[in-house]
């Protein structure tokens, strides 16, 4: 399953100069970044699940819960009639002519509701409202600040 890496910490010591090729590398998956022992604070997607199968979603979800050692966000579409609706009128006198309607009005179909999400990550997962049309399957590791040792 592709998925690119966009964005790596610049402290990396030399002898990890070959992770940081990797990072860098656009045919880069998450399944071979993992095999490399690469671990990160935070693993974060954007508006990339509506475009996985099921069977993908989960190993998405394997692959980021083992890279990230504190917290995942996967933020993605959800599915809706109101934000199709929404979406479908809103879009025509900002984009007339464009495929930008047909795009997002497809991934709209695509995208997952949130018990879908749940099911497919599940148990140590949640799923979040985001913003309008938008939720959050994440995993979070992270100690609740009260119970963080003081500095």
């Amino acid at each position: 399953m592709p998925g690119v890496v966009t964005r790596a910490r610049p402290d990396f010591p030399r002898r990890d100069a070959e992770l940081r090729e990797r990072m860098d590398d656009p045919d880069c998956d998450l399944g071979a970044l993992r095999r490399t022992y690469a671990r990160f604070d935070v693993v974060i997607s954007n508006d990339l699940l509506h475009h996985l199968d099921p069977e993908h979603v989960q190993e998405l979800v394997s692959d980021s819960e083992r890279l990230a050692r504190r917290l995942v966000v996967h933020n993605d579409l959800v599915r809706s009639p109101g934000a199709y609706r929404l979406y479908s009128v809103g879009v025509l006198p900002l984009t007339p002519g464009s495929f930008l309607r047909t795009d997002g009005l497809r991934s709209l179909r695509r995208a997952y509701v949130p018990h879908e999400l749940r099911s497919l990550a599940g148990p140590r997962w949640s799923v979040r409202p985001g913003t309008f049309a938008h939720q959050q399957l994440v995993r979070d590791r992270s100690l609740p600040v009260q119970t963080r040792p003081p500095r």
